[in-house]
């Protein structure tokens, strides 16, 4: 497993999460990325030509545009290099977008990709002190504001989240945690309770239900926006379609503070259909992998 961030990396798996593995030759993606290139929404551009790293003998500097699959929640995005106004381009990626919930985040650090028109933003939200948690996702839209984001700044970005093929609902077997003996009455003088015990004196075993509980956290440094997780569905669970398939749409938790105890942030998930073989409801424990991306949701919206 590699330990330091993978510059050359692709979206192979993030479009797999929208279509499913390809098999053969055969790729679904590219498929889709034929039938909708020409009745694409253009949904941003750069203002000017920006330094990319296309090699292939291309230019240094090219302008972009970003064109969407369609307006609907979950989309593909293409990222188009102007290599002559009007009359040649180059598609320089495909990836999905879904539309997110708007997250505060102190933007930490910048992974450009080896193209240098993507990247990979680490940053924290939630709060400072012991509320603060780490995040990272792709920025789907990074060209659009590339040489513009100050690290240490706080913007508001458009967070969701694919799952990937793992995804199910928490086994009953595994929703409590119990521990007994020594340890259990470790646990209780820390959290500063007085311990149970039976009746000949002994410590009762602690317990914790883990159903409503959160978890979130990066799989690798390689690639920090893919993520384990851990979350009740919080509402009830949604239908998005597109691209002949339907994807359901939960709200999880990727954070959850430690002094307050209603504040959290929650985004959507999205997953075919087909993951979940008994599909969720309203505060089912789920848990799985997943590719977390978004956007800056306006430029006007950053905060120092």
């Amino acid at each position: 497993m590699k330990k330091e961030f993978d510059v050359n990396q692709g979206h192979g798996d993030h479009n797999d999460c929208l279509f499913g593995r390809s098999d053969g030759e055969k790729s679904e993606a590219i498929e889709w990325i034929r039938k909708v290139v020409s009745k694409s929404e253009i949904c941003g551009r750069t203002e000017d030509a920006i330094a990319c790293a296309l090699g292939d003998g291309r230019p240094e500097r090219l302008p972009f545009v970003l064109l969407a699959s369609d307006l609907g929640k979950v989309r593909l995005q293409m990222l188009i290099g102007v290599l002559e106004e009007g009359k040649r381009n180059t598609l320089i990626s495909a990836y999905p977008e879904c539309d997110g919930e708007t997250v505060e985040v102190v933007l930490r650090e910048i992974h450009e990709w080896s193209n240098g028109v993507e990247a990979t933003l680490k940053g924290t939200m939630l709060g400072d002190g012991d509320d603060e948690r780490n995040v990272a996702f792709f920025d789907t839209r990074y060209a659009l504001h590339k040489g513009k984001y100050v690290i240490g700044n706080r913007y508001r970005f458009k967070l969701a989240a694919l799952c990937y093929d793992d995804g199910e609902i928490l086994p009953e077997a595994e929703r409590k945690i119990v521990v007994s003996g020594e340890q259990a009455e470790r646990i209780y003088r820390a959290l500063g309770q007085e311990p149970e015990r039976e009746s000949d004196g002994t410590v009762k075993p602690w317990t914790a239900d883990q159903s409503s509980g959160t978890a979130y956290w990066s799989s690798s440094a390689a690639y920090p926006d893919d993520a384990f997780f851990q979350s009740p569905g919080f509402e009830r669970v949604g239908l998005a379609k597109a691209f002949d398939r339907r994807y359901l749409v939960f709200t999880i938790a990727i954070a959850r503070s430690t002094a307050r105890d209603d504040v959290e942030v929650r985004i959507p998930l999205y997953a075919r259909s087909e993951i979940f073989g008994t599909r969720p409801h309203k505060g089912d424990p789920i848990r799985g992998h997943m590719w977390l991306h978004g956007y800056l949701d306006d430029e006007s919206d950053k905060m120092k």
